[in-house]
């Protein structure tokens, strides 16, 4: 990882001031569909004279459904690493931004256009995270990194376990339905066991699917060391629990994309993104469906509860996870985004597309509220108009209670323990979730809201939603968003 500073970078090759950004320092991001055709060999020949080789692209689109990626405007999203020439000295150590900005002022100045616009469809390799408030004592000073508004300034105690007295949300059973049921897919870290959120089985009414996309592997939960639960452990089960609670009918679609950190590589975001669309767009296998998506295989709402801010004004529209989110708003997918928690002005992507028009379903920027229904101190917004300001709706997102999985107990203890006696008698343990419950805060849960939201207007008594023909998904979907209305 490696934070792009614009006092030490090198200009960009089109002029525009360089901000702060967090990236991978020897990879670049390019489409498939743009890899061809001499790009692939000019390339390679450019950053040769700059003493880097390319190994061969790897694909960041693993789905197992036939004819995986093609229908994508741009192709599959891959990533190039880069590494020394092993036939020459170094020059400079590897750098991802100095590299493109050479092919992207070489490509400008061989006067060929096509290569110049694929050129400014490269990227960097982003580093997402969770949208997050800096400034917990234990991540001071570090880019993007730590949980949801744990510091002092914010006046919030950080991510809390607490006892719920109230049963589960009713969820009406799938043998007395009729039709599909509305699914999220939460892009995050893993979702982990809790009686809320029973996971993929034999019994049709379980909540959480989480088989269909592979990405990453079981969440790291705690530091290796120390014992202490990571920043963003337990992440995606508190999503998935208020979407449970405020769309109970919905199912979660759970892709593990988020460490326990709560970074995310761009990677796996545009990969897993780039697997939905094409689960989305599988055809239906026949009878009693007809022509169009497969409804067992539809997603109605992303869920992206993370973001990263761009280098530069242009950077947002080369980011390689935009063509791949329009082309899920041209199948009818709603994408739901946290507008972030660092109390700027400067867009948070992907959030920020929210401006964008010509979408067919708009992306919908999320900021956070409080209980009383005033804006989070801490949360993302425009300062100014114009712009047009680009976090579009409000939810309630702080002190926020939902589920932990039941497994967490961090390595923090109780100030006073009498183990002496029977039985046990202690003062509150700050990182035991045992009890499966916790109280947390930020843009992230307040996003989750207005998803589950999307979903439970499709979750309506009455409401078909199993026709999937693009136009009417995407008519009926702009009904809801229209429906529901910006918040406060």
């Amino acid at each position: 990882m490696k934070v792009l500073r614009p006092e030490d970078a090198v200009p960009a090759a089109d002029g525009r001031p360089v901000q702060s950004t967090i990236y991978r320092y020897d990879t670049l991001m390019v489409f498939s569909k743009d890899w061809a055709d001499g790009f692939d060999t000019f390339v390679e020949e450019t950053l040769s004279d700059i003493g880097l080789a390319v190994d061969p692209p790897s694909s960041c689109h693993k789905s197992p459904l036939p004819g995986a990626g093609k229908r994508l405007t741009r192709g599959v999203p891959q990533v190039i690493r880069l590494r020394p020439r092993r036939d020459a000295p170094p020059v400079a150590p590897v750098d991802a931004w100095r590299a493109l900005q050479h092919v992207r002022f070489e490509a400008a100045r061989c006067g060929r256009s096509r290569f110049h616009e694929r050129a400014e469809r490269m990227s960097l390799e982003h580093i997402l995270w969770s949208t997050t408030a800096p400034g917990d004592e234990e991540s001071q000073g570090l880019p993007g990194c730590e949980g949801h508004c744990e510091n002092v300034a914010s006046g919030s105690p950080g991510r809390v376990p607490v006892a719920v007295l109230a049963p589960a949300p009713m969820r009406t059973p799938s043998a007395d339905r009729t039709g599909r049921r509305p699914v999220v897919a939460v892009l995050d870290t893993p979702i982990g066991p809790h009686d809320w959120l029973p996971a993929r089985s034999d019994r049709p009414q379980d909540y959480v699917v989480d088989d269909s996309i592979p990405q990453g592997g079981p969440e790291d939960v705690t530091d290796p060391l120390v014992g202490r639960l990571r920043s963003h452990a337990g992440h995606g089960t508190f999503i998935a629990g208020i979407i449970r609670q405020v769309a109970p009918e919905a199912t979660v679609l759970s892709i593990p994309v988020m460490h326990g950190d709560g970074y995310a590589l761009n990677s796996a975001v545009a990969g897993a993104l780039s697997m939905i669309y094409d689960r989305v767009t599988a055809p239906a296998p026949g009878p009693p469906h007809g022509p169009g998506p497969d409804p067992a295989k539809f997603v109605d709402v992303v869920l992206l509860a993370l973001g990263y801010y761009p280098e530069t004004s242009a950077a947002a529209q080369s980011s390689i996870l935009k063509p791949v989110l329009r082309d899920l708003a041209n199948a009818g997918v709603a994408v739901v985004a946290a507008a972030g928690n660092d109390a700027t002005g400067r867009e948070c992507y992907p959030a920020a597309f929210s401006v964008e028009n010509g979408w067919p379903v708009p992306v919908n920027s999320v900021g956070a509220l409080n209980p009383n229904g005033t804006r989070a101190i801490f949360s993302n917004e425009a300062t100014s108009e114009p712009p047009a300001d680009w976090v579009t709706r409000w939810e309630r997102g702080v002190a926020i209670v939902s589920t932990f999985p039941e497994t967490f107990d961090g390595a923090r203890t109780p100030e006073l323990q009498n183990t002496g006696i029977s039985p046990i008698r202690e003062s509150f343990d700050p990182d035991d979730f045992t009890a499966g419950f916790g109280l947390w805060h930020g843009t992230s849960f307040a996003a989750a809201v207005y998803a589950a939201k999307l979903a439970r207007a499709l979750s309506e008594p009455g409401r078909d939603i199993s026709a999937l023909q693009p136009q009417a998904v995407i008519d009926r979907m702009k009904g809801i968003i229209s429906s529901l209305g910006p918040q406060p």
